[in-house]
């Protein structure tokens, strides 16, 4: 069994979002695990949420570390009134963004403001209110995302991998929310 962003899949038997199924689905994954040969858990952040869940497994456990390290980037905080406007100007001067907003309405409110200021080159928006015909976009990031700028939303937080090698942003902006953890929000860009 592989439970690949193990914390997120973790995380869903603390939350709402399994509708009162929990001690359903929980002892369901339970067997899933008794019943294999091995089991894998991978996420590029692990908490002790995993590590506890590793232990409660009791069975022989090894930890590969991933020792990769990210070129340096840097961050700057700019308070959320000068966000959007500092963010229309980015776009305004042609720069391509990669912008992660962690609510949508928040996204909607950039998107209208901008579209009121600026009539500049289209960008594209993916969110949980978007078609098909958006999101089959992803097929070919390369292609669909090589000279625009990007705007996201909680839909991409994780099970995503984005990491094309011809397109090369300007700049990433992140607005981040109470709507989605520090480490969604992070792992979105």
């Amino acid at each position: 069994i592989i439970l690949d962003e193990c914390e997120s899949v973790l995380a869903c038997f603390s939350s709402p979002t399994l509708r009162g199924q929990h001690g359903f689905i929980w002892r369901l994954l339970q067997r899933f695990i008794a019943s294999a040969g091995k089991v894998i858990l991978a996420d590029a952040f692990l908490t002790n949420r995993t590590f506890e869940f590793v232990r409660s497994l009791q069975r022989p456990s090894v930890m590969v570390q991933n020792t990769f390290k990210a070129p340096p980037r840097s961050l700057f905080r700019i308070d959320k009134p000068l966000f959007v406007p500092f963010l229309i100007d980015s776009e305004e001067n042609g720069d391509q963004n990669y912008i992660v907003f962690s609510a949508v309405g928040a996204q909607k409110d950039f998107l209208s403001r901008l579209a009121a200021r600026h009539q500049g080159k289209p960008m594209l928006v993916y969110n949980s209110q978007v078609g098909d015909q958006v999101m089959e976009t992803l097929d070919n990031i390369h292609d669909a995302w090589a000279d625009t700028s990007v705007c996201t939303s909680p839909t991409f937080t994780v099970g995503n991998s984005f990491s094309p090698k011809d397109v090369c942003f300007d700049a990433v902006w992140m607005m981040a929310a109470p709507t989605c953890t520090a480490r969604d929000i992070v792992q979105t860009h």
